[in-house]
C-alpha cells in the first residue's frame, strides 16, 4: 500500500522574511556560492505564495561582505558626501596661495585634495597625495606638504581661472585621509556601502534620518571592504527575488553584524521610509504579520569599523594592517555587535533563524549563531550543498506555516 503526501500552505497570515546571506570572499571556494544560490532560490519557491490576494509573503535579500552595499540609497542611510569647494585662483608663488569662490571652511592643519584645476595641472593631487592648509582666511589658504614644507608653484603652468575643486578629507568627505594601524598615512574614497551605527542607537531600529549609519571608505581604485551585491527590499515576486540571488557575487572580508542589522531593518516598520512602496515593512502590532530573519554564514565574522574604515581591532581575515585605521571599533567585536542586535530584534517578536554552512572548524561561529537564534530549534548547520538546500527548505516551510494533509 502506498500513500501520497501533499504539502499545502496554511493561509494564516502575512509573512515578511529577510535572507541575510554571506557573500564574502571565502564563498568563492568549494562551490559554496553555487550551493547557496540553489538553496536560497529553493527558499523563495517554498516561502513565496502563488496567490498573494488574501495574504502576502515577501522576502528581502540582504547580502553582506565586509559591509553592506546600498547602491544609490547609501546617502539616504549614512549621509551625503560633502561637495568640493570651487577654486577661483591659484598663485604662481612659494608658497602657492589658493583662493575660493566662497568661505571654504578649512582650518590650519587640515588636509585637502585638489582636483580638476586647469592650466596649472601640476597642482592636482594624484594617488594618495594631499596638501596641508596653512595661513587660512575665509576665502584663501596657503598650500603645504603633509610634512609641513611650503608648496612652490612658480615653475608650474598658469592657472585657468575658476577651474578645479578643493575637497575635505574627514569622515563624510569626498576623501578620507587617516593614519593606519602601521602608522602610515592613507587616502581612501567613499563607497556605496555602509558600516555599523555607533552611540546610543547602535542596537536600535531607529530610522536612519534620526540616526544615520556609518560610512565605508576603501582604497582608491578598489573597494575590498564593499561587496558588489546590493540589498534588495521585501518583494512578493519570486522572479525578482531569484534574479537578485542569481546575481550575487562573492568578495571581501566579513562584517556579518552589518548584514544582521540590515536584515532587521528590512522587516522593521521604522524603515518604511527607506524601504518604500511594496518593500515597506508592516507595523509590528499588525497581528496578521509574522516577521523573520534568516542569517547564513560560512565562517567567523572579523571586520568592524572606526570612522568609516576597518578598525585596528578587527580580527584575522580583515585585510592587512595598512588598510586598517589606528582606532578600535567603538562597538567592539563583530560577534558582540551581532548578539546585541539579535537580542533587540527578538524583543520585537522577530524570529531569528541561523544557518552555519561548512563551519565545522569554527566553534566561535557556531556559538554565535546558536546564541543569535530564537532557540535550539532555530539554529541549523549544513555540511554540504544538498544539506544547505534541505535546511533552507525546512526553514521556509516553518516560516510559511505549512501543514501536511494526507
Amino acid at each position: 500500500m502506498t500513500s501520497n503526501t501533499e504539502i499545502t500552505r496554511a493561509a494564516t497570515g502575512n509573512t515578511e522574511v529577510a535572507l541575510v546571506l554571506d557573500t564574502t570572499g571565502s564563498m568563492n571556494s568549494d562551490n559554496k556560492m553555487s550551493d547557496l544560490k540553489v538553496a536560497a532560490k529553493e527558499f523563495v519557491d517554498v516561502l513565496v505564495r502563488d496567490d498573494q490576494s488574501t495574504y502576502y509573503s515577501k522576502v528581502a535579500i540582504v547580502p553582506y561582505g565586509g559591509s553592506v552595499n546600498l547602491g544609490a540609497q547609501a546617502s539616504n542611510a549614512r549621509g551625503s558626501i560633502a561637495p568640493g569647494v570651487t577654486i577661483t585662483s591659484i598663485s604662481k608663488s612659494s608658497p602657492a596661495i589658493v583662493t575660493t569662490s566662497g568661505n571654504h571652511g578649512f582650518s590650519d592643519g587640515d588636509f585637502v585634495v585638489i582636483k580638476g584645476a586647469a592650466g596649472m595641472s601640476q597642482v592636482n593631487n594624484t594617488g594618495e597625495n594631499v596638501y596641508k592648509v596653512h595661513n587660512s582666511t575665509a576665502t584663501t589658504f596657503r598650500l603645504r606638504t603633509p610634512g609641513n614644507s611650503n608648496v612652490d608653484s612658480r615653475s608650474w603652468g598658469t592657472y585657468t581661472a575658476n577651474s578645479g575643486q578643493v575637497y575635505c578629507t574627514n569622515t563624510g568627505c569626498r576623501y578620507k585621509y587617516f593614519t593606519n594601524k602601521s602608522g602610515s598615512r592613507r587616502l581612501y574614497e567613499p563607497t556605496n556601502c555602509v558600516s555599523e551605527r555607533t552611540g546610543a542607537q547602535a542596537y536600535t531600529e531607529t530610522d536612519v534620518t534620526t540616526a544615520p549609519v556609518g560610512y565605508v571608505y576603501g582604497p582608491i581604485g578598489g573597494a575590498y571592504m564593499c561587496p558588489p551585491s546590493q540589498v534588495a527590499g521585501l518583494t512578493s515576486s519570486r522572479s525578482d527575488a531569484k534574479a537578485t540571488i542569481d546575481a550575487l557575487a562573492a568578495a571581501g572580508n566579513t562584517g556579518g553584524h552589518i548584514g544582521i542589522a540590515w536584515g532587521w531593518y528590512a522587516v522593521s516598520p521604522n524603515f518604511s521610509n527607506f524601504f518604500t512602496g511594496d518593500s515597506a515593512p508592516a507595523a509590528y502590532d499588525d497581528s496578521e504579520v509574522a516577521k523573520s530573519i534568516v542569517i547564513m554564514t560560512d565562517g567567523e565574522y572579523n571586520s568592524s569599523y572606526c570612522n568609516g574604515v576597518v578598525s585596528q581591532s578587527s580580527t584575522s581575515g580583515s585585510g592587512s594592517a595598512s588598510d586598517q585605521i589606528n582606532c578600535n571599533a567603538p562597538n567592539g567585536h563583530a560577534y558582540a555587535q551581532s548578539l546585541a542586535l539579535c537580542a533587540e530584534m527578538k524583543k520585537q517578536g522577530v524570529k531569528v533563524y541561523t544557518v552555519g554552512f561548512k563551519i565545522v572548524d569554527s566553534q566561535n561561529a557556531r556559538d554565535m549563531m546558536a546564541q543569535c537564534a530564537s532557540g535550539t530549534g532555530y539554529a541549523y548547520l549544513a555540511e554540504d550543498g544538498p544539506a544547505l538546500k534541505r535546511v533552507f527548505s525546512d526553514i521556509a516551510q516553518n516560516i510559511a506555516q505549512l501543514h501536511v494533509s494526507r
